[in-house]
């Protein structure tokens, strides 16, 4: 059975997201981000207040240990230097797994794919037979390295808190956690940012300094178009 998070499938289980894997089966195993099973079987978009500061609760706890075992599994370390710099090293890292199985996956049908994470940039995009869609260790991969950007977003912007949206409904980001205090006009989704960065990369539409690039148009106060 699968259990729903998002607007297309997010698979969940009672898995802490943060299991341990030796960097050489990366490739075949890369732990998924798997929501408690109570609260992916409801839907988010069922949650009442409760469950959805739960949820705050359980995705900041396991942000740190996911961030640590992504940096690790793509053979890198917390170093000294810039978050610019960093992000352009993983980047350089993660972009060409995107295009490979098990992070991808190639269409047999026409299908449409919209943002699994949700955000202010979601839309419906129509994929081909043959075209590479994000399987379930891409999205992960993807979400981990959004987990990144936002430490790193706390970094830059020390005012920053974690808001979670809970009105309206129709708020594409309603029940999940979103970063304030970085645009002045909404909340950012570090998750969804981290997924479309992800998309441009798989579809041909940027290249792997794209997280990096994005990062530091955030940081001019400049979202990406």
């Amino acid at each position: 059975m699968r259990h729903i998070l998002g607007t297309n499938g997010r698979g969940v289980s009672s898995h802490s997201g943060t299991a341990e894997r030796r960097p050489g089966n990366m490739l075949q195993q890369y732990p998924l981000f798997l929501l408690p099973e109570h609260l992916g079987l409801k839907g988010r978009w069922n949650w009442d207040a409760r469950e959805a500061g739960e949820y705050r609760e359980w995705f900041l706890g396991v942000m740190d240990g996911r961030v640590e075992q992504f940096v690790r599994l793509l053979g890198e370390r917390r170093r000294g230097d810039s978050p610019s710099n960093h992000l352009s090293r993983l980047g350089a890292k993660a972009a060409p797994l995107l295009n490979r199985e098990p992070f991808s996956e190639i269409l047999d049908r026409p299908q449409m794919v919209t943002l699994r994470a949700g955000g202010e940039d979601r839309d419906v995009v129509h994929k081909a037979a043959g075209e590479r869609e994000l399987a379930e260790a891409g999205w992960s991969l993807a979400v981990d390295m959004g987990l990144l950007l936002a430490q790193y977003f706390l970094q830059a912007f020390p005012n920053a808190t974690w808001r979670t949206v809970r009105k309206p409904k129709s708020d594409d980001d309603y029940n999940v956690p979103v970063l304030e205090g970085i645009l002045s006009y909404r909340g950012v989704n570090p998750i969804t940012i981290s997924e479309v960065c992800a998309r441009r990369i798989l579809d041909g539409e940027s290249g792997p300094n794209q997280w990096q690039q994005t990062y530091e148009y955030y940081l001019a106060g400049c979202p990406p178009p």
